[in-house]
């Protein structure tokens, strides 16, 4: 399959050579497993009158000439044949443009090859070096470069290996071409590592030690004192001591997520938080904030005793809790005792738990931001005049709706919660911030870096990482200039380019999953063994750019998703909907994901399944505009019809609700 595409007939040994749909159905069957005939034959021919008419004969050809198949449905390859190892790209013989999924799914394979072959490269010149083989590793770093020609890693490694073979000219010249190849293709300059190379060659002072990450000091990556907040602090302390719910907002990166912890944990024991964060994918699931956010609930008092009422209702958020689905809400009335019921349990969490810290509510569902609107108004302090829980949430100023403004100018209005925006820092706020990392020479960059990033706290400390990566010994304002040409928002873009490709792709995997990323869900989309995933995952967050399975910043999310190619994303969306079918996810994630991948179709009947899921939470205008989307596309009438008839009676719900 590799290069021009051939079959070795058993036993002989003699070579066929197949057409471009049965080298398709080869390829696809040796890497994607046993598939049902009629995917493959929709597949394969989307715009034929009778496609498994077509599959059928070219199996009839492809039987004739090698005896490579099973019989039956589904179909598979035989048993011990694959796709043999060796050079050249996958299907590199044939154009299938005009097959737009299956052509999706063959630039990721070949991404993933790619992949595979970029880290047995990797590991094989770390050997040979290791072996004191120094012209065998340079010849695998040079095909290790060709096969990802944009790698930092894999250009400093030829570079330094040519150098040890004793061509300096070379390891220069393999520099000036990198150069030349950034600045034609994606218009950047090296990274600052890889242009200290290339002068400490120029002087032949290489060192000889394999290329690895420097170490960040703790204090760098969160520094001890929390800079420039003075005032904002003080409006707290205020808003703390009348019970009102406290919302800070401002920019990403401005410090909001830093204030709320560090303030809570002033005043409360850690164990006494309820954490939650509202996640990117959230809009597209009613509930799913508020789902997470009862879920920590439940998880921080482990004594609280729920009565069978409130097991039932808590039940429309978390099905593990009874053995029988509720029945779906017809009226206004069930929905205000789902909310007063779960008023209920957070009454009781009291004991446990005196404060909610709440991130990210840019990202939060209407249906959670109606309850949370519910709960302030009936659990918090201000609210009952009583003991109650406080909370404390922050926002991104300009990524939140309409909805979500008139809801919190209500809450102001009556009192009940305060709303500080954050400023960016000032230069002295930025020199307090640096001089807390106790890193030499930091504290004299606080004007220019100031200037740089335009006082973001985020922005500063990701500055000055970055910096602390590529420089050795004191910093100066010098440094700065050749960090980047364009804004300091690219700073995780150019931290990307540090990683190596299956980090890349489980980032790229995770920002497309969004609220939907566990450990299974990465394996089985990435076709990944969940040790390999696990691995994975603790080298990112080594770089600092997860926690857990979730981002560390949700800009670094955001870059992550920008940089993944359409082709990558329309396939992981696609891979992400199939994970989520087989682990039994949220009908509305699956349906999302189908439709992210311009698989509309697929989608719908998923949407009708998420529809009437949220009918049992009391989301009508979700469950009304999934009907109204069967209703208008769904290519079956029964379908079509039975999402009609449950829109005619979602509808007076939406109306008067």
């Amino acid at each position: 399959m590799l290069g021009d595409a051939v079959v070795l007939r058993p036993p002989t040994g003699d070579v066929v050579y197949p057409g471009r749909k049965t080298a398709a159905v080869l390829a696809w069957l040796a890497l994607a497993g046993p598939t049902p005939r009629e995917r493959l034959a929709d597949l394969l021919w989307p715009t034929a009158k009778d496609p498994r008419n077509s599959l059928r004969y070219e199996l009839h050809v492809l039987r004739r000439q090698a005896p490579v198949l099973t019989s039956g449905d589904p179909l598979a390859l035989a048993d011990g044949l694959g796709i043999a190892r060796g050079e050249g790209e996958l299907l590199a013989s044939f154009d299938y443009s005009d097959l737009p999924e299956f052509d999706e799914w063959l630039l990721f394979q070949r991404e993933r090859r790619r992949e595979d072959l970029l880290e047995e490269l990797e590991e094989r010149t770390a050997s040979l070096e290791r072996d004191g083989r120094p012209g065998e590793a340079l010849e695998a770093a040079r095909q290790a470069l060709s096969l990802d020609p944009l790698s930092e890693a894999a250009c400093r490694r030829l570079m330094r290996l040519a150098y040890l073979t004793g061509d300096r000219a070379g390891a220069l010249d393999v520099f000036r071409r990198f150069e030349e190849r950034l600045a034609r293709e994606l218009g950047v300059r090296p990274l600052p590592e890889t242009a200290a190379l290339a002068r400490d060659i120029a002087r032949a002072a290489v060192d000889r030690a394999t290329d690895v990450r420097r170490a960040i000091p703790v204090a760098v990556d969160r520094p001890p004192l929390l800079a420039g907040r003075e005032r904002e602090w003080a409006r707290m302390e205020e808003a703390w001591t009348h019970g009102q719910v406290i919302y800070l907002s401002g920019p990403p990166g401005v410090g909001k997520t830093r204030l709320m912890h560090e303030f809570a944990a002033s005043k409360v024991p850690r164990q006494r938080w309820n954490v939650f964060t509202a996640r990117p994918g959230d809009m597209t699931a009613p509930y799913a904030s508020q789902a997470r956010a009862f879920r920590a609930v439940l998880d921080g008092c482990p004594g609280i005793e729920l009565t069978p009422v409130m097991r039932r209702e808590l039940s429309r958020l978390l099905p593990d809790l009874a053995d029988e689905t509720p029945p779906p809400m017809a009226t206004l009335a069930e929905k205000n005792y789902f909310y007063a019921t779960l008023a209920e349990v957070l009454i009781r969490s009291g004991a446990w738990l005196d404060c909610w810290v709440a991130d990210d509510w840019q990202f939060i569902d209407p249906p959670s931001l109606e309850m949370a609107n519910y709960m302030f108004a009936n659990v918090t302090p201000v609210a009952t005049e009583r003991k109650g829980q406080r909370a404390i949430c922050t926002f991104r100023t300009a990524e939140v709706g309409d909805a979500f403004h008139a809801f919190l100018a209500d809450l102001v209005r009556g009192g009940i919660a305060i709303h500080i925006e954050l400023p960016p820092l000032d230069a002295p706020a930025v020199g307090r911030l640096l001089a807390s990392t106790e890193v030499a020479g930091a504290a004299g960059l606080a004007e220019p870096m100031h200037r740089f990033t335009g006082g973001n706290p985020l922005f500063v400390v990701e500055t000055l990482k970055s910096l602390l990566e590529s420089e050795e010994g004191a910093l100066d304002a010098a440094s700065l200039r050749d960090l980047w040409p364009e804004r300091v928002a690219q700073v995780f873009e150019e931290r990307f380019r540090r990683l190596d490709a299956r980090e890349l792709l489980l980032l790229r995997l995770l920002a497309i999953a969004q609220t939907d990323a566990t450990p299974r869900l990465a394996a089985a989309a990435l076709e990944m063994d969940e040790a390999r995933v696990a691995t994975t995952q603790a080298a990112l967050e080594r770089a600092r750019l997860l926690d857990g399975l979730a981002f560390s910043h949700d800009l670094v999310y955001e870059a992550a998703s920008r940089a993944t190619p359409p082709a990558v994303r329309t396939h992981l969306h696609r891979s992400v909907a199939a994970a989520l079918g087989q682990l039994d996810g949220p009908a509305a994630r699956i349906a999302y994901h189908h439709e992210q991948a311009g698989d509309l179709e697929r989608a719908l009947p998923h949407y009708l399944d998420a529809a009437e899921e949220a009918l049992v939470r009391g989301a009508f205008a979700a469950a009304a505009d999934w009907f109204a989307r069967v209703r208008d596309h769904d290519a079956d009438p029964r379908r079509a019809e039975r999402a009609r008839r449950a829109l005619e009676a979602v509808a007076p719900l939406v109306e008067s609700g």
